[in-house]
């Protein structure tokens, strides 16, 4: 049989050209060998086939295109590009960051160039590497031993590849302040803190510098400081700051502790026994400070009023003047008065009290004329008190208790008078001591008065 080679169609042996397409047919085949005509493929289905060509092409090219676009790899070399030439921009295109810390680019940038990004950058190469690694999130460490870096493997294409998220890890910073309801201010965001000892969270802050604004008030006065936070790199990826607003703190000495204490004139409404201190103040307010409190009378007493002055005070004398009637005994100027009146221990221990809580006033407050009338005028113990006030070995000290212990005549009109006391005290270079003193002195009657001449043991 012998068919078109065009068409298909069957055709005689000897027919030249196809009655069905009009084609021309070739010469007869030898006797035994015959042609078989292929049906042409049709249209739909060279589509078919073309479309099986053209996503082999495609899936080909994603693959290398998502191959590219995910390796980690290049994101760890423009890293490198980026913190050798230290370009802000290009390294935070790579590096993911927390909105809700403070960012200093240029800051942060020059901390990790210094805290080890060689170490950092093998780091990140080797565990992209390892396909091991791959399979699990990560952190990479500064020098310092503090997480600088963490990085998120996202699956993407179910699973069939994978996007690395590389992020820089921020320190929590905390602060404490010296005021109470301290407002502070830290690029843009503030924050009230408690002002306790303790520290409060403040912020999420990179290694960098930020401006810090802080205020305070109290009823000493209102208080504001300007400051630079520095966010250093550390092994816990914590930053400390305490805000210290500077001025004077002080503490009372005083011989009535529910009288009340009035700052530049006007009443606090609180008793001096409320306050452990006052202050601080700020500086370079002038302050006066004095107290008030009535008798059963209802007759008002003032204390002197104190005035700041370029020395810092370490404490404030706050002392009223001591009726008539208790001090006669000892300060009278009835020229009738004898000397056992004068020399009894009733008498001598409250003379005594009395110089010792003007001593301490005088120490405190670096200001000898406080207890300089109760010395006697050619005593050798004045001239040593004075001596002694103005070396400034001693910061400020408090009387506890003052007891006498033993009382005898040494010749006419002097006598030498043991006590015991009891003190704390603070010193200049810092040491602190509480002692308890067995102080000797003697005592002699001038101007029928009562009067320290000079000091004879203090053990």
């Amino acid at each position: 049989m012998k068919y078109c080679t065009k068409c298909g169609e069957s055709l005689g042996e000897n027919q030249t050209f196809c009655t069905s397409c009009g084609a021309k047919q070739e010469a007869s085949q030898p006797p035994g060998q015959h042609r078989t005509s292929r049906k042409p493929m049709s249209k739909k289905k060279k589509a078919g086939v073309l479309s099986l060509v053209t996503l082999f092409v495609v899936a080909t090219g994603a693959h290398f295109i998502f191959s590219s676009m995910n390796d980690p790899l290049k994101t760890v070399q423009a890293m490198d590009r980026a913190v050798t030439e230290q370009d802000e921009k290009a390294f935070f295109n790579e590096v993911g960051v927390n909105e809700e810390a403070l960012l200093d680019e240029k800051g942060y940038l020059a901390y990790i160039h210094s805290s080890g990004w060689e170490n950092m950058r093998v780091k990140l190469t080797e565990e992209f590497e390892n396909e091991e690694g791959q399979m699990f999130d990560f952190a990479i460490y500064d020098d310092s031993g503090g997480e600088a870096f963490t990085v998120k493997e996202n699956p993407v294409l179910f699973g069939l590849y994978s996007d690395y998220e590389i992020e820089a890890v921020p320190h929590q910073v905390t602060a404490s302040s010296n005021m109470e309801n301290t407002s502070i201010s830290v690029e843009g965001k503030t924050k009230k803190m408690k002002g306790e000892p303790e520290y409060e969270d403040l912020t999420l802050a990179y290694p960098g510098e930020y401006e810090v604004e802080a205020k305070a008030k109290s009823e000493f006065g209102s208080f504001e400081s300007k400051d630079i936070l520095s966010v250093q790199p550390n092994e816990s990826n914590e930053s400390e700051w305490a805000i210290d607003f500077p001025g004077d703190s002080y503490t009372i000495d005083t011989n009535e502790e529910e009288a009340i204490l009035f700052l530049n004139g006007k009443s606090t409404g609180k008793p001096l026994s409320e306050y452990a201190e006052i202050g601080p103040f700020p500086e370079g307010e002038e302050v006066t400070v004095h107290a008030e409190w009535k008798d059963e009378e209802g007759k008002t007493h003032k204390t002197d009023k104190v005035e700041a002055h370029s020395e810092p005070w370490s404490s404030v004398s706050l002392y009223f003047e001591e009726p008539e009637t208790d001090t006669a005994a000892y300060t009278s100027a009835d020229t009738e008065s004898s000397e056992d009146e004068l020399f009894n221990e009733e008498t001598v221990e409250a003379f005594m009290m009395q110089f010792l809580w003007q001593s301490v006033a005088a120490l405190n407050a670096k200001d000898f004329s406080i207890v300089e009338p109760y010395f006697s005028t050619y005593g050798t113990g004045k001239e040593e008190s004075r001596d002694f006030i103005e070396s400034g070995r001693v910061n400020n000290e408090t009387l506890l208790d003052g007891t006498l212990i033993d009382l005898k005549e040494v010749s006419d009109d002097k006598y030498e008078v043991t006590m015991s006391e009891d003190y704390i005290i603070n010193y200049s270079d810092g040491d602190y001591k509480e002692p308890n003193l067995e102080a000797t002195y003697t005592v002699i009657e001038e101007d029928d008065e009562l009067k320290v001449d000079s000091f004879v043991e203090i053990d």
